[in-house]
């Protein structure tokens, strides 16, 4: 199990470093940091949620 997710991460690790890649390419740097802040803030929101769903 451990393999596996240790194998998700480096894919997830890569897709994100081609995306910034591709995103430095074309220079839309601050186009992708606002949107990693909105993915951020998105995660943040669920993680609230579903936090507050097991207290109770």
């Amino acid at each position: 199990m451990s393999s596996s997710l240790v194998k998700f991460f480096s894919i997830l690790f890569s897709f994100i470093g081609v995306s910034l890649e591709i995103c430095f390419i074309k220079g839309n740097f601050y186009k992708m940091n606002f949107l990693f802040k909105d993915i951020v803030r998105q995660m943040a929101i669920l993680c609230r949620k579903f936090n507050n769903r097991s207290l109770y």
